[in-house]
């Protein structure tokens, strides 16, 4: 083999390892219809979500995919939550669910919960976005939940969290809460929800080391070819 097409087939193999680190680094989707932008004949009009509304007496709760794309995130469509507590109780809330497919997870895989929301909250309303790991016989394993309370911006904010899948673990449910406060409010408390997403790391891209590594290591080699001539 010359020199040349030795360095040839260096260059050719640092190329084909970075393009399959880069294969690999590809987050993988598995959360279906996360941007509400296809239509469904469930109780939020969105395919994939259904509203599991906790009505207290005296609290109005909805969960409807809205067409507006000067307020969704992205694309035109987005989840408009909202509860109104009128008794001064509270309790009743908002929840929209979606599972990933059965099968869809892998345990001892991280996966990561992403989302943006944006809302007008009423005094003590408090909201919560959860991922949760079930067995595929349908029994919790646990998960990580993020939110608070009495405030979000009026602007859309990203919402991250990440979570290892449990043993047994078979898909994960995405949860989504908007809860009234206890006192007496007239007006809805409502948050808007936009690009949910699931997902998992699909590996590392090789660092710029290992990189430099494979041209010293080819360097190398030609140096001796050259010798050896």
């Amino acid at each position: 083999m010359t020199p040349k097409t030795l360095f040839t087939s260096l260059l050719a193999a640092a190329a084909l390892t970075f393009a399959v680190g880069a294969q690999r680094s590809s987050a993988t989707e598995i959360l279906q219809n996360g941007g509400f932008e296809t239509a469904g004949a469930t109780t939020t009009g969105a395919a994939d979500w259904t509203l599991l509304p906790g009505i207290a007496p005296g609290t109005i709760a909805t969960g409807t995919r809205t067409t507006d794309p000067t307020n969704a995130h992205s694309g035109s469509n987005y989840m408009l939550m909202s509860v109104t507590g009128l008794n001064g109780v509270g309790g009743g809330n908002s929840q929209v669910l979606n599972s990933t497919p059965i099968g869809s997870v892998t345990p001892g895989t991280t996966y990561t919960l992403s989302l943006y929301a944006k809302g007008a909250l009423q005094t003590s309303d408090v909201y919560n976005f959860s991922m949760n790991f079930f067995n595929a016989a349908g029994s919790s394993l646990g998960g990580v939940a993020t939110g608070n309370s009495g405030a979000i911006s009026s602007t859309y904010t990203n919402f991250t969290k990440t979570d290892v899948a449990p043993a047994g673990a078979s898909y994960a449910q995405v949860d989504l809460n908007l809860v009234a406060g206890a006192v007496t409010n007239t007006s809805p408390g409502t948050l808007s929800v936009d690009d949910v997403s699931v997902s998992s790391p699909g590996g590392t891209i090789p660092e710029p080391a290992t990189l430099a590594l494979l041209g010293i290591g080819g360097v190398a080699l030609l140096r001796r070819k050259r010798v050896a001539c």
